[in-house]
């Protein structure tokens, strides 16, 4: 299981980072990971599911006739028979270099258009041609309204169109894309749920004891990841450098100096630069387990423990974990928090 968490801490730490940034009020982490993936997947299902009729199998011989005659022809793959009558033809009036070429059906007079790329062009005579027949767009259209008079003919279909060459797009490519969005969407939503803190706990064991108390000479490498406390502004935080204190009831708290200021375009909109505070109610703090936080591809020996906020009017409990830089500076911090969190009990 523990590839599991590096995967989720990866994944917590990328969430973290784009949800620093915001395009138009929106978090970066929901556009990046959840908005466009699940863009990509519908626009993938329309274009590459649209022919799946049609992969894999041999064109349908049609004629202009048949197709002016049936409904149903979109996104299938045919060769198309007609006439070429005239030299006529429409230039594409976007960027590109196609040219629209009306084959006709000679008993009606009526055209359907299609769309070569590049030449060569088919000569006057009889045409046979290759390609997928699209539904014409709003562009097309409107481009198409008044030519049939000038190309001298009675109508022009304006349901579909031939795009000569085009061959019927794959579906495994949906199952590709299918295959590495999904689990791009999941994982965002499984690690936001988790609020970005991907904990790992493990079995309790009981500590040997030593001669040798533990070396309380190097500095503490705290880092606590929850709900701090600004005045009466919350705001939650992900692994933040901490140092912890004891009120003068005994409560257990913590405090992290964090710039937690917003910008706009450059401008400050608001100023959050102070120390932020984690302070429980007295007798609410609760030690819960002791295991591993991941945030990006590092761990942490952690503890979690849960707590009721002073600034709470709900009761209402929230979890925090506080990390330590090694295994040995979580044993040095773990018996004074187990009294603090007794004291609290």
């Amino acid at each position: 299981m523990t590839p599991v968490y590096y995967l989720l801490g990866m994944f917590a730490k990328l969430c973290h980072e784009l949800g620093r940034v915001r395009a138009n009020g929106f978090p970066g982490h929901w556009l990046v990971l959840i908005v466009a993936p699940a863009t990509i997947l519908l626009i993938a299902s329309d274009v590459e599911l649209r022919d799946r009729q049609s992969c894999g199998k041999p064109p349908v011989s049609a004629s202009v006739a048949d197709v002016l005659r049936h409904g149903g022809w979109d996104n299938r793959y045919v060769r198309l028979s007609g006439l070429r009558d005239t030299p006529a033809q429409l230039a594409s009036h976007g960027n590109s270099d196609d040219v629209y070429i009306p084959v006709v059906d000679p008993k009606s007079n009526v055209a359907v258009m299609v769309d070569f790329e590049k030449p060569p062009y088919p000569a006057v005579g009889p045409v046979h041609c290759v390609g997928m027949l699209r539904p014409i767009p709003p562009v097309l259209q409107e481009a198409l309204s008044g030519v049939a008079f000038r190309l001298g003919k009675d109508s022009i279909d304006d349901s579909v169109y031939l795009t000569a060459g085009e061959t019927p797009a794959n579906p495994a490519w949906f199952g590709i894309l299918t295959g590495v969005c999904a689990p791009v969407m999941l994982l965002a939503i499984v690690v936001l749920g988790m609020r970005n803190i991907v904990f790992q706990p493990i079995p309790a064991v009981r500590r040997r004891d030593t001669a040798t108390p533990p070396d309380s000479s190097t500095p503490l490498d705290l880092r606590l990841s929850g709900r701090l406390v600004l005045g009466k502004v919350p705001r939650r935080f992900l692994a933040v450098p901490t140092a912890g204190a004891h009120l003068d009831d005994g409560t257990l708290t913590f405090a992290s100096t964090v710039d937690a200021s917003s910008t706009y375009t450059g401008i400050g909109v608001d100023s959050f630069t102070s120390a932020w505070r984690l302070i429980p109610k007295p007798g609410t703090l609760q030690r819960v387990a002791r295991g591993y936080q991941y945030l990006g591809v590092r761990r942490r020996p952690a503890l979690m423990f849960r707590y009721v906020p002073a600034d709470s009017r709900t009761g209402r409990s929230e979890t925090a974990i506080l990390t330590c830089g090694s295994e040995e500076q979580l044993d040095r911090v773990e018996p004074a928090f187990e009294i603090a969190a007794g004291a609290a009990a």
